[in-house]
């Protein structure tokens, strides 16, 4: 059990400013919002943030939600949501980040493709009934999976 998910809310946002503000003073922030925000988070090199939405408040408040990607495969469920003003300066944090998956997920080809765990879960959803059924908008979609004891699984999510 080596992932952890952090909950974004109970970090102190002066804190997290000043501490990315002081490991990057000599070689500069970011440029990217994504990469800056992974950064303070402290994610690791193989994750990033990939924006889902963005909306600006009245008064210039930046809210960016985020997918978190480790390796280029999305983490189920967990989303990081940041506020900034117009300057980039961090006004608060929400959501949990995952760090730690790299001791469980391997840096190896899944072993199973998109379509036999779409099948498989056709086969346990449907049963004897398959053969007779017509299924529409089959997908299989990889993610990273971190279940209620904290251990991340390479999965597919079907439908």
């Amino acid at each position: 059990m080596d992932s952890t998910r952090s909950d974004l809310h109970d970090l102190n946002v002066e804190r997290v400013s000043s501490s990315y503000a002081a490991a990057t003073s000599s070689i500069g922030a970011q440029s990217s919002a994504s990469e800056r925000h992974a950064e303070m988070l402290g994610l690791d090199s193989e994750s990033t943030l990939r924006s889902i939405a963005s909306s600006t408040d009245p008064d210039g408040t930046i809210h960016t939600r985020y997918q978190q990607y480790f390796r280029g495969v999305p983490v189920w469920g967990e989303h990081v949501v940041v506020a900034e003003d117009s300057k980039g300066n961090l006004r608060s944090l929400f959501g949990r980040a995952v760090g730690g998956l790299a001791a469980e997920i391997p840096v190896r080809a899944p072993l199973i493709g998109s379509g036999s765990a779409l099948n498989a879960a056709k086969a346990a959803a449907l049963g004897n009934l398959r053969s007779a059924m017509h299924t529409e908008n089959e997908s299989s979609r990889q993610m990273i999976y971190v279940d209620d004891n904290d251990v991340a699984h390479m999965a597919y999510v079907v439908n």
